[in-house]
């Protein structure tokens, strides 16, 4: 989740406190933790490999621990995709979202991971009001909004479109599953698991959905029938 995001839209509406109170403060502050440690405290900015060295705070043999094809060292943090979601949203709009784990280095050069899933999403702050009385004794009193409580929804920052999808997919590093979920309509929708990438990117929403859904002996039996009908008819 964009986490940040999410936080200032709690500040906007003043109810920083309701924040604290949410299961995502705690996931929050674990990458706080990590920002801690890979970041130098003076600047700011992530810890490179160059600084490390130029600074004297890593052996003499000391490498950088991810380095490109042509041996120099990457640019921290170092993002890598190993999951891609593909969204057709309540209203009918088409989403992307990931799972990423992000690298960096800490001032001795130990290289520290962090998971960072959902950074497309965050939570679209709704206020609960009641009205009350300003003055509770006087017959006419002015009435005020005060806040009982606080809800959210999940709002989508990144649109589908096969370019974003390939954005995502050349971050991978290894294996990256590819999974489409449908939010809209009703009953039993699980999200379901892709195998090819142009199929995830280039097919449209519906028909990806129809095929990942059908039971794959239907699928062989229409084939079959297809066949049939040309053979004999």
């Amino acid at each position: 989740m964009d986490y940040e995001r999410t936080v200032q839209l709690y500040e906007k509406a003043g109810q920083i406190k309701k924040w604290e109170d949410t299961p995502e403060y705690h996931s929050r502050k674990g990458e706080l933790d990590w920002y801690d440690k890979v970041k130098s405290k003076r600047s700011g900015d992530f810890w490179q490999a160059q600084d490390l060295i130029n600074r004297q705070l890593v052996d003499p043999e000391w490498e950088a621990p991810h380095k490109d094809k042509d041996g120099k060292p990457l640019e921290y943090p170092v993002k890598y995709v190993n999951s891609i979601i593909r969204i057709r949203a309540a209203d009918g709009s088409k989403w992307l979202k990931s799972r990423q784990q992000w690298w960096g280095l800490d001032e001795a050069g130990n290289p520290i991971n962090q998971t960072m899933d959902d950074k497309e999403v965050f939570d679209d702050v709704l206020m609960i009001y009641t009205l009350k009385p300003e003055n509770p004794k006087a017959r006419d009193s002015k009435m005020i909004r005060e806040v009982t409580g606080v809800t959210s929804r999940i709002k989508y920052t990144l649109p589908f479109t096969k370019e974003n999808a390939e954005k995502l997919w050349n971050m991978r590093n290894g294996n990256c599953s590819l999974v489409i979920k449908d939010e809209s309509g009703g009953g039993d929708k699980s999200p379901r698991s892709v195998e090819s990438f142009e199929q995830f990117a280039s097919t449209l929403f519906s028909e990806l959905w129809d095929l990942m859904t059908t039971p794959k002996w239907k699928l062989d039996r229409s084939y079959k029938d297809q066949l049939n009908d040309t053979q004999y008819g």
